[in-house]
Formats: C-alpha cells, sequence, structure tokens
C-alpha cells in the first residue's frame, strides 16, 4: 500500500524542525487507520505553490495514539487540541529533499499522477492514497534526490520482478561470494532457481524479489543481507545487480543505481567519448544452419506459426519454444520439435518476452492487461485464438515449458482451452432429453477485470510470501521464537532419509502432484466426508464410489445414494493399505476439478455433473502420467510405513480443509488439536519458515478458536516425516496462559489483517464490504 502524507510549512515549521537537527519519526492521521500496515510507502507532499513531493520512506508500524509534549508540537504555528485524540503512524524517511522537492506543477503534468487524490481533493485529512501507478510517477520523477546518486531510473527497474526474472532465465548470475545461481523457470509465485548444490532448481518467492526492488527504487540503495532480503539474499542481489547501472560496494554489498556522470548533465549535446569498437570472443550455435534448412529448406517464403503470414524467409526466425540456454543438451538436438518458424513483425518478441503462448490445445492464448498500450492490445487480439500447427505431441512439453516458465498471464486452465478439451457442445443436461445442451460453465472468478480471469486474488498464503506483508511483519515481532522452531525442525530432518523421487516424474507436474496428495490424505483420514463443496458437484454414483473406496460409509440410510454427505462416517474397521489404487489417479483429476471449482462465483450443480461426466470420459484418461502415477504410489506406501499411524495418534476429530475463513485460509487438516500441512518438497528445508508462518497464519485466523489448535505440523511426503511444535514454546508462554494469549494474539492480527482479508473476500465473493476494500484494486 501506498501513502501521501500532506503538511503545510505556514501551519507547521517543517524545515526549521528538521534544521534544528530532528527526524521526522511519526505523522499524524485521521482516516484509513485499518488499512495503514507496517512498511507501507509513503510520500512527504509539501502544500503550497512552490510544493510538491520532498521525501520518501516507508511506515514502521500502525497507528497509535499521540502523547502529549512531543518536541515537534513546539513547531506548530498553533498549539494542537491536546483534549482531542490524536493518532500517528510511525515512519522512517529514506530519502528527504526538502530544499529541491518535485514540483507540484511536474506532477500535475505526468499524466500518471493527474489524477491523484492530492489534486483533485487537497482539502481531505491524511494520508491520501495512492496507486500503483501514482507510486511509480513519484519515484520516477524524484529518484536521485535525496542521496548522492545521479537522477535516472532505468526503466527497467520499474518493471515487476516477475518481468526482470524472465528476461534472466537461462543466465548465469554471480553472487558476492562467487557462486552461480541460475534462474531455469518463472512460475508465480516463485522462480525457479538453480544452484551448485542444487542443480534442479529450488523455488525462490518471486514477492521477495518484488519486495527488493521496490525499496531499492523507493530509497535509491539496498543492503544485501538476509535481514533485510530474506535467506536468499545472495540471489536477489545477483539478479538487482543486473539493472543497468547497478552498482554494489561495501561488506556486507549495498546496491545502489548509479548513473553514468555524463547522464547528468544536460547543458551540451549528448555524445559518447571513447573507442567505438571493442573486440570481443563470442560462440556460434552449432545447430543453427542445420536447424534453419530444417524449417525452411529451399523455400524463399514461409508462413509463421503464430499469426500465419507469410514472409520472405529473411523475416522468419528460428525461433526455440523453450529458451535455448536452459535446454537440455538432447533437446536442442531435437531440431523436429526444438523450434518453430516466427516472423520478425512481432510474433517472434511477443512470444520470447511471454504476452503471448500456445495452450495444451495448440491455440494461441495472450494476455489481457488494461494497462496495455491500445496498438498491442489490438494486436494480441488478432493473434488469440489462432491454431498454431507446430504444436504437436512431440512439441507439446516445450510449448508447456514456455507457457509456465515465459507466459505473464493466467497459467490455470482457461475457459476456451477446457471447452476445447471436453467438447462443451456435448454437454448436455444431467438427465435431460439425449440433445439438450446446456448453458456453458462460465469460470470466472467474481469479479472479473477487463473479461479475463482476475489474478489480484489474495490468499493468506500469498500474504506469507510477501516479506512486506502486514501478515509477515506481524509474525517478526510478535513471534520471534519462530526462528528456533525452524532450526530444530532442520536438525530434525538431518537424520531423516528421503524417499527417492521416480525418475519418470516430469518436473511440470511437481506443483500439482502436491494438492493431489493432500487430497489423498485427506480422503484416508477424515472422520467425515471430506471436500463437500467439491464432492456435491460430482455425480451422486461417482461421489458414493470414491467415499466408499475411502473407507467411509453412510450412517442411518439403507442405501447410499451419495446425495447427503453428512451422513458418512469413518468406518471403525478401516485398513488403508486395501483402498484401491485407482484412488490416486481420481485425486490427481480431483485437484484439476476442484481447481476449475474455485474459478467459479456460482457454480451451478447439473452443470458441473455434466462436465465432471465429459471429463471423465473425454480429459482424464489420457492425463494420469506414468511419472505422477509412480510417485503417487510411493508417497503413499511411505506414508504407510512411517507416518500414518504417528498422525492418527494425534487424535480426533480429524477433518481434511479445515476453513478458517473461505476466502482467505483454508488449511490442509486438524487432527485432534494439531494444524497439519501437507508438503511434497525434495528438499523442503529451504520452505521451513514459510511452511511454519502459513501454519501460525491459519491459526491466528480462528478467532472464535472452533479448531481448538494447540500445536502445529508438517508433514513432508518426500520424507514421510512429521514435524511439530507446540504454540505455548512458540508464543513463549505457560501452558495454562496459553488460551488466553491466543485470544489477545488473535484480536491483535484481525486488526492488522483486515484489509488482505476484506479484499479476498471481495474478489472471491464478488461483494464490497461495509466501509469498501482495505486495498487498492
Amino acid at each position: 500500500m501506498q501513502w501521501l502524507l500532506q503538511c503545510n510549512p505556514t501551519k507547521w515549521r517543517i524545515h526549521d524542525f528538521v534544521s534544528d537537527g530532528h527526524k521526522i519519526n511519526a505523522w499524524t492521521v485521521a482516516r484509513h487507520l485499518g488499512e495503514i500496515g507496517p512498511d507501507d510507502d509513503v510520500a512527504l507532499w509539501l502544500t503550497g505553490r512552490s510544493g510538491g513531493v520532498a521525501a520518501v520512506g516507508h511506515t514502521m508500524g500502525l497507528p497509535a495514539p499521540v502523547v502529549a509534549g512531543r518536541v515537534d508540537d513546539a513547531y506548530y504555528a498553533e498549539p494542537p487540541d491536546y483534549s482531542a485524540t490524536r493518532l500517528a503512524v510511525p515512519i522512517r524517511l529514506t530519502r528527504v529533499f526538502l530544499d529541491q522537492p518535485v514540483p507540484r506543477t511536474a506532477l500535475a503534468e505526468d499524466q500518471d499522477f493527474a489524477d491523484s487524490a492530492i489534486l483533485t481533493r487537497p482539502w481531505s485529512s491524511n494520508p491520501f492514497p495512492l496507486t500503483d501507478r501514482h507510486w511509480l510517477a513519484v519515484i520516477r520523477n524524484s529518484f536521485g534526490r535525496g542521496t548522492s546518486i545521479n537522477g535516472h531510473l532505468p526503466a527497467e527497474a520499474m518493471t515487476s520482478a516477475a518481468d526482470l526474472l524472465r528476461r534472466l532465465v537461462g543466465q548465469p548470475l554471480a553472487t558476492a561470494s562467487g557462486r552461480t545461481n541460475t534462474v531455469i523457470g518463472v512460475r508465480p509465485p516463485h522462480a525457479i532457481v538453480a544452484t551448485e548444490r542444487s542443480p534442479d532448481g529450488r523455488p525462490v518467492p518471486i514477492a521477495w524479489v518484488d519486495d527488493a526492488l521496490r525499496r531499492l527504487v523507493r530509497d535509491g540503495y539496498l543492503e544485501i543481507h538476509p535481514r533485510t532480503s530474506s535467506y536468499r539474499s545472495a540471489f536477489i542481489g545477483a539478479a538487482l545487480l543486473t539493472l543497468p547501472n547497478a552498482r554494489a560496494s561495501g561488506s556486507p554489498p549495498v546496491i545502489t543505481l548509479d548513473a553514468p556522470p555524463q547522464l547528468g548533465t544536460t547543458t551540451s549535446a549528448f555524445t559518447f567519448e571513447g573507442a567505438l569498437d571493442r573486440s570481443a570472443a563470442t560462440t556460434h550455435r552449432g545447430e543453427q544452419a542445420l536447424l534453419r534448412q530444417r524449417l525452411f529448406g529451399s523455400a524463399t517464403d514461409e508462413a509463421c506459426a503464430i499469426c500465419g503470414e507469410t514472409y520472405p524467409v529473411r523475416f522468419l526466425r528460428a525461433a526455440h519454444i523453450k529458451k535455448r540456454s536452459v535446454c537440455q543438451e538432447q533437446e536442442i538436438r531435437d531440431l523436429d520439435h526444438i523450434a518453430m518458424p516466427a516472423c520478425l513483425f512481432g510474433c517472434d518478441a511477443l512470444f520470447e518476452a511471454g504476452y503471448i503462448a500456445v495452450d495444451s490445445t495448440g491455440y494461441v492464448i495472450a494476455t489481457d492487461d488494461p494497462g496495455h498500450p491500445p496498438r498491442l492490445a489490438e494486436w494480441l487480439a488478432l493473434l488469440a485464438g489462432r491454431k498454431v500447427n507446430a504444436h504437436t505431441p512431440r512439441s507439446a512439453a516445450y510449448f508447456t515449458w514456455h507457457r509456465e516458465n515465459t507466459y505473464r498471464g493466467h497459467r490455470a486452465t482457461s475457459p476456451t482451452t477446457l471447452v476445447r478439451q471436453v467438447g462443451i457442445g456435448d454437454l448436455r443436461q444431467e438427465g435431460g432429453a439425449a440433445g439438450s445442451v446446456a448453458t456453458p460453465v462460465r469460470f470466472s472468478a467474481a469479479p472479473t477485470v477487463g473479461g479475463r480471469w482476475d489474478d489480484n486474488d489474495v490468499t493468506l498464503i500469498d500474504e506469507v510470501r510477501n516479506p512486506s506483508s502486514s501478515l509477515s511483519m506481524f509474525l517478526r515481532h510478535r513471534l520471534p521464537r519462530r526462528e528456533y522452531i525452524v532450526d530444530r525442525w532442520v536438525q530434525a530432518l538431518a537424520s531423516v532419509v528421503p524417499v527417492p523421487a521416480p525418475v519418470t516424474l516430469d518436473p511440470s507436474d511437481r506443483p500439482r502432484l502436491g494438492g493431489a496428495f493432500e487430497m489423498r490424505l485427506g480422503f484416508d483420514l477424515a472422520d467425515e466426508a471430506p471436500y463437500r463443496d467439491l464432492l456435491s458437484m460430482m455425480p451422486p454414483e461417482e461421489t458414493t464410489r470414491v467415499l466408499t473406496a475411502a473407507g467411509l460409509r453412510k450412517v442411518g440410510v439403507a442405501q447410499p445414494d451419495g446425495e447427503e454427505l453428512s451422513s458418512w462416517r469413518r468406518r471403525g474397521d478401516w485398513d488403508p493399505s486395501t483402498a484401491p489404487g485407482w484412488l490416486h489417479r481420481d485425486a490427481w483429476n480431483l485437484s484439476e476439478f476442484s481447481g476449475l471449482l474455485r474459478r467459479t462465483g456460482r457454480p451451478d450443480q447439473q452443470q458441473w455433473r455434466g462436465l465432471y461426466r465429459l471429463m471423465q470420459h473425454k480429459v482424464w484418461p489420457t492425463t494420469f502420467p506414468v511419472g505422477v502415477a509412480e510417485a503417487m504410489a510411493t508417497l503413499w506406501s511411505a506414508y504407510l510405513k512411517r507416518a500414518r499411524q504417528e498422525m492418527v495418534r494425534l487424535g480426533t476429530p480429524r477433518v481434511a480443509q479445515p476453513v478458517f475463513d473461505d476466502a482467505f485460509a483454508v488449511g490442509d487438516l486438524t487432527l485432534g488439536s494439531c494444524l497439519v500441512d501437507i508438503k511434497v518438497y525434495a528438499d523442503p528445508v529451504p520452505g521451513l519458515p514459510e511452511f511454519l508462518d502459513q501454519l501460525l497464519g491459519y491459526m491466528l485466523s480462528d478467532p472464535g478458536d472452533l479448531f481448538k489448535i494447540r500445536s502445529v505440523g508438517v508433514y513432508l511426503g518426500w520424507h514421510a516425516w512429521l514435524l511439530t511444535a507446540e504454540l505455548h514454546e512458540i508464543i513463549e508462554c505457560e501452558p495454562q496462559h496459553l488460551t488466553q494469549a491466543l485470544a489477545a494474539l488473535r484480536s491483535d492480527f484481525q486488526i492488522v489483517t483486515r484489509p488482505e482479508v476484506q479484499r479476498a473476500r471481495f474478489y472471491k465473493h464478488g461483494t464490497l464490504p461495509e466501509g469498501g476494500v482495505g486495498r487498492n484494486l
């Protein structure tokens, strides 16, 4: 969130305050009190004709009552009313430029700032909310002021971290210690980063890079250290050092964006001093000539694979579908499938930059961002929906890599893709005549923006992965003992031998494998019918089939028909080793079906049951990869041998998918008084801090203590190991005082996270909460 704080120098003598050696460390506020959070960006605005933005920085906490007799009270032209309650937010100004503010006139002429509230409604009270666009205009115009660096912000620094990381895919990055990190994929919310120790790559939250980039452009500098940039600070620093004019110095390194001196002058003609030609050693792609021959042969003209237009071959590239720098050697040598013709009139650049991709059925999909320039939006709309003949069963894996690692749009199955997969024209009304066609299912999470599925919805997991979020800041400040718990977990795992993953498991299937295995354990452990929102959208006989196979039975009804889910109970004689193997396949398929269901604002039960049948017969028989089947069987076997008995001993009730807030916080399992999360990571150690924070966020989202959670745990699938921690250890209180301590923590947590929860509910349910949404939409 970003705010603008207004100051009238005629009412409060700010220049004298600073000249006398005082630091501005708080600012009075009168509105948006429930929305201001720790580490929000702030800009200081001076009123008057010569005013404008005079400082930037960030908040340090939540608004609190002002204590009378503060030193700044002496600088008011008229003493404040001490009888009235005043609130102030603690701030830290990282760049102060009172003597050279960004002029009001310059910002009024900036089309990105002209509609800001400070210009259209200056009579309002502090603070003034700023959109992302407004804030970027402030940074763009003020960068360099208040520091010793030249005031030129490179355009590359104004993009998102995801865009920066996409440009770095395949490029070796040297860290300050001399180690090499390589981005081998960008799959929001993570980038996949390979190191010497982990050549297959490990996930790094993009939010960590985004937070570091935000602070670098705001403050003009950034210290690279785990305490300020997460434990992957070395990689984050290496990525930021690829920005033009980025430099590092000192120990720990501090990065600045310092333009060359000649860019800071406007008094003479712009020129370049120095040698115009420099020698350099280069390498050439050995297969390139043969690749072009394979694509074009002796033809002088050829069609672009994307737009379908025919051009002279000199205007066509032999475009790699999967980025060549991250291809395995055998993939580079796969000349029949690794590349396609792409024209230089836009298609090659759009595909390379991720503005377009090819879906799993071979059709072009395009980003739909309201901020696209009109000509770009028009061109993307023309390309969307075109059939790409270069998409074949042999090249599909390369297109999948591009879609998952380069494409900027939503990666979930789109409505168009699903229609082509299941033949939505064949979707019949269940129980209707053979020729009666149902209204097509519309997958549009309410509300949609610009006709697309909106990607701005927020969940607790998103907030955990954002180190500057209110939730993350709250956990860091209020529960510092989390680090001790993580260290203990790391030590416990050091002696555990993981289960080897099948070599047939495709890396692109790993993210979805976790959700499928979580569902498989939920079906095995739950006391009652789990996932009822999902099961109610399945045909009744399918629901009965799955629940019966998972060891549940209907109580008090002669014939189990699958309709009344509340009557299903766990069998007392249930032996999970007798469960049929096809439940693994069903869990895999149902995890996909559940994902589609979550994207629907108001699902129609009959349509979804019809869709289930079509996917069951037309899609799922060919979408259960051998590697996934082997992985599910391996994980299940290890769970039965090593962990199930310990998890059952945690007690009852056993609830799958406990709902703390249906839009913001939905957990994996509660076993007795223990909240358990299921994770399937080959190397879970880097993720343990995030896993613990996620569990604590869920626990704190239970203000009424409905689930009676007193401990948290993480079940690690590939290690078949359960890590647990008692809440009284984390909160640092006596067990007998835990209930009272939890109530106080949860009360504060609800206040801090209210804006994010409201926003999440807005995006899920399509209705504004009372008082509006806390964050900019």
